[in-house]
């Protein structure tokens, strides 16, 4: 008898053989255009990915002026947030991160051909409407204190949406504590439009500093009410950055961030 296959078993042989080459020389790949598709980088994003939560600029200016440059070249849209009298917009920043599984990131800004950073921002990426990607900036940068003062003023000016988080401080203190601020609005340019401040406690009266700081600038100024917890404050920023959105000449759909601002207020890892 012959032992030899038939036809059949040969034919069935060959196409098991055929399809097991198919999946060595061709496995299912996801195909991306270019390096900053593969790292998960957008075409407004400031920063060479290094890593996971790791950025890096190298500039041939100072800190400031190179940031400036990037925001005028690539147009993104953020939210800055910055502390008056507290030290809570980086702890903020990640308990958001904390609640959405969005690691806190830096940017490291350096000289060309020098390894040593000018300066480090540290910022969070939430997801907004149609996967979009938006960042959160904290103005707690770590640099010289001329290049902090200048960074935070580039950040907050160009921001979108600028975020004041105002701890509790007497009246005299925190018009002190506003009068940069002040001051650069009224220097200009300042081309951001809305201010919102956060006070960390009811005993915050923040009404005549709020109406005091646009000057002539033009640019809106509104308080919310007192945030005891981080929830609280993602709230208040998330719904300031839809309302400005929306309201913005020629928007399409905003990019909406009212579904993680729901996040932190249903994670218990969240206080500051």
């Amino acid at each position: 008898m012959d032992s030899r296959p038939g036809p059949s078993a040969e034919t069935g042989a060959l196409e098991r053989a055929a399809r097991r080459s198919q999946d060595v020389d061709a496995p299912a790949t996801m195909i991306v255009r270019n390096r900053a598709d593969y790292l998960g980088e957008g075409a407004s994003d400031i920063g060479q990915r290094i890593g996971p939560d790791k950025l890096e600029l190298f500039v041939g200016t100072d800190a400031a002026q190179a940031m400036q440059q990037q925001i005028a070249q690539l147009a993104p849209e953020y939210i800055a947030v910055h502390d008056v009298g507290t030290s809570t917009g980086l702890r903020l920043l990640s308990a958001i991160g904390s609640a959405l599984g969005s690691p806190l990131q830096q940017l490291a800004i350096r000289r060309q051909g020098y390894g040593v950073p000018l300066a480090t921002l540290r910022f969070v990426e939430v997801e907004s409407r149609g996967k979009r990607r938006l960042r959160v900036y904290s103005t707690d940068i770590d640099a010289d204190s001329q290049s902090r003062r200048q960074l935070a003023r580039v950040l907050l000016g160009q921001a979108r949406l600028a975020v004041l988080m105002v701890g509790e401080l007497p009246s005299h203190a925190l018009d002190t504590a506003l009068a940069p601020l002040r001051d650069a609005l009224r220097e200009g340019p300042w081309p951001n439009r809305k201010i919102i401040m956060v006070p960390l406690s009811a005993g915050v009266k923040l009404a005549e500093h709020a109406a005091r700081l646009p000057g002539a600038s033009g640019v809106e100024v509104s308080v919310t009410a007192p945030a005891a917890r981080p929830t609280d404050a993602w709230s208040f920023i998330a719904g300031a950055w839809n309302r400005a959105r929306q309201a913005a000449p020629g928007a399409g759909e905003a990019p909406a961030v009212a579904r993680a601002a729901a996040a932190p207020a249903s994670t218990a890892a969240a206080p500051a």
